[in-house]
């Protein structure tokens, strides 16, 4: 099954990871796993009920676009 792997401080998921059934893993310290229904990346939040997905940048050229990418 998916997981968000969700930051507790600020409920931003910070992973997307795959558990199988019965696995015995720990979330890091400050982290919680929430199953995932639907679609999440990282960067989207979690608040409590639901996931919040985080709309994409918006750039005015493709060249700014990719001049972000690479530096």
């Amino acid at each position: 099954m998916n997981y968000a792997l969700v930051n507790t401080e600020n409920n931003i998921i910070e992973n997307v990871i795959v558990l199988e059934e019965g696995a015995e893993w720990s979330p890091p310290s400050g982290c919680t796993v929430v199953p995932i229904v639907g679609t999440v990346s990282i960067g989207d939040t979690w608040d409590g009920t639901q996931f919040i997905r985080q709309p994409p940048p918006v750039v005015d050229s493709i060249s700014e676009g990719v001049q972000d990418v690479i530096g």
